[in-house]
C-alpha cells in the first residue's frame, strides 16, 4: 500500500529538561527540522530508532502535528501506543494512552496513569481523523527506522512497512523536564604555551515561534549538581543568539561541559566553537558538535583516538563525560603499525566530567606517535562520551574529534 505524504510543514518543538540527564529516562526523539505527514488515516507510527535506554515510569508525552485547518482543534485525533520489540520488527503493544485532542504544533499531554517501561521498549502514535492533518515526520540519518501501518496497530505484529531515514516526532519521558543535548567540552581559561581558551556559540532559531531555552555549565572535576550555573536565553523567532565566550557571558571560567535544555520553542542549531584568543593576531580552534542522549557510548562499546604524529609538536587530551553510572574503561595503546603496546584501566565517577592529559589516562603505558588509544567500557559501566583533542604547541591551534563507539 502506498502512503502519501504532504509536504511542507514549518514546526514548533516544545521540549523541557531537567539538570540530571541520568534521572529522566525517554523514549522517542523531537527533531528540530522541518517536515511532512502522512495523510492516511487511521495510521500507526512506531519509532523503532529511540527506544527507552533503561527501565523508568513515563510521565509525560510530546508530539508534533501540522496540517490540521488553521486555528482547528482535532478532537479524539491521537493515541499514544507503547511497544515491546520480540525479535526484529516483531513487536507487541502493551499501554496504550489516549484519544488526545490535537492542534498545529505543539502538543504535550500527561500519561494518565503513568507507562512503565523496560529497556529497549517503543514508543508509537496512531493519527485518526480525516482532513485534520497528522503527525511531522522529520528526514533524517539514513540509520532512522521507523515503522507504520495503515490501521490502529494491537496486539503482536509483525507485519509494520519499515522505513528509513525519517523520525516521527513523538517523544515520552520519565520527568517534566529532559536534557535535550549536550555540548562535550566548554572553556575559558588560559593553556600551555601562552595560549588562551574561549567557547563562541551561535544559537540560531529555525522558527517563526520564539525559544525560550536554559544552559546549564557542570565544571570539570565535580559532579554534576542541579544548582550548576546556568543562563537563561529568549530568542526570537528566526533569530540567532551569539556569545563570544559563553561562560564569560555566566559570569564562569575553567573547563566543563554543557547541557541544552529547551523550555518551549524549536530547538535551535548550534554552532559551539572551542578557540585559542591571540587577541589582534586572531583566533584558531575546532567546532564542537552538540549530541543527544542516544549518542552515548555504552557498556563493551569500544572507541578510538588517533595519536599525533609528531609528540614533540602535538600535545593530546582526553575528555571523558560520564552520566548515570561510574565508568571504567580499558585503554589500550597501539603503534602505528599495528602492535599492541599496552593497556591501563581508568574510572570517572558518575555524573562528571574530566579532561586528561593522553599521559594520564595511559598511566605509564607508552604512546606511539602515530598510534592510536583504544577505549573499552565495561559491561557494569554506565553511558559516557569520550573525545580527543589535539594541540599545536607551535600555534595552539586545534582540532577535536569525538569518539565513535563500533
Amino acid at each position: 500500500m502506498t502512503l502519501a505524504r504532504s509536504r511542507g510543514a514549518l514546526l514548533v518543538c516544545f521540549l523541557v529538561l531537567s539538570f540530571h540527564a541520568a534521572a529522566a529516562v525517554t523514549v522517542g526523539y523531537l527533531h528540530s527540522g522541518g517536515g511532512s505527514n502522512y495523510v492516511a488515516t487511521p495510521l500507526t507510527l512506531v519509532d523503532y530508532q529511540h527506544p527507552a535506554k533503561e527501565a523508568g515510569t513515563l510521565t509525560t508525552v510530546t508530539v508534533f502535528w501540522t496540517s490540521a485547518p488553521s486555528n482547528t482543534t482535532c478532537n479524539q485525533a491521537l493515541k499514544i501506543k507503547f511497544l515491546r520489540r520480540s525479535s526484529g520488527f516483531t513487536t507487541a503493544v502493551f499501554a496504550e494512552r489516549g484519544p488526545f485532542n490535537v492542534k498545529n504544533g505543539i502538543n504535550t499531554y500527561t500519561l494518565d496513569p503513568p507507562v512503565p517501561v523496560v529497556q529497549s521498549d517503543l514508543i508509537g502514535a496512531v493519527q485518526l481523523p480525516v482532513n485534520c492533518g497528522g503527525i511531522v515526520v522529520s528526514n533524517g540519518p539514513v540509520r532512522n527506522t521507523f515503522g507504520l501501518h495503515q490501521s490502529d496497530v494491537t496486539g503482536t505484529t509483525g507485519n509494520l512497512q519499515v522505513g528509513n531515514s525519517s523520525i516521527p516526532n513523538i517523544r515520552a519521558s520519565s520527568e517534566a523536564a529532559v536534557v535535550h543535548g549536550y555540548i562535550p567540552v566548554v572553556g575559558s581559561l588560559a593553556g600551555n604555551f601562552g595560549s588562551f581558551f574561549r567557547t563562541g556559540l551561535q544559537l540560531t532559531s529555525r522558527s517563526s515561534y520564539p525559544t525560550d531555552l536554559t544552559l546549564v555549565y557542570h565544571p570539570a572535576g565535580a559532579v554534576a549538581k542541579s544548582n550548576d550555573p546556568f543562563i537563561n536565553i529568549q530568542l526570537p523567532a528566526n533569530a540567532t543568539a551569539n556569545f563570544d565566550d559563553i561562560l564569560v557571558a555566566m559570569g564562569q571560567s575553567g573547563l566543563g561541559t554543557m547541557d541544552l535544555v529547551l523550555n518551549s520553542g524549536m530547538p535551535p542549531d548550534v554552532t559551539a566553537r572551542v578557540y585559542n584568543d591571540a587577541g589582534t593576531a586572531g583566533t584558531s580552534g575546532f567546532t564542537v558538535e552538540m549530541m543527544t542522549p542516544f549518542d552515548v557510548m555504552r557498556p563493551l562499546d569500544v572507541t578510538s583516538v588517533a595519536v599525533p604524529s609528531s609528540l614533540t609538536n602535538f600535545r593530546l587530551n582526553v575528555g571523558i563525560r560520564t552520566f548515570d553510572k561510574d565508568v571504567t574503561l580499558n585503554v589500550g595503546s597501539w603503534a602505528p603499525t599495528g602492535a599492541f603496546v599496552g593497556s591501563n584501566s581508568i574510572t570517572v565517577p558518575a555524573n562528571t566530567f574530566r579532561q586528561f592529559s593522553a599521559a594520564e589516562v595511559l598511566g605509564g603505558v607508552a604512546m606511539n606517535a602515530g598510534g592510536s588509544l583504544r577505549f573499552q567500557s565495561s559491561s557494569a559501566s554506565g553511558t559516557c562520551f569520550i573525545y580527543g583533542a589535539v594541540t599545536d604547541n607551535r600555534t595552539n591551534d586545534g582540532s577535536y574529534r569525538l569518539g565513535v563507539t563500533y
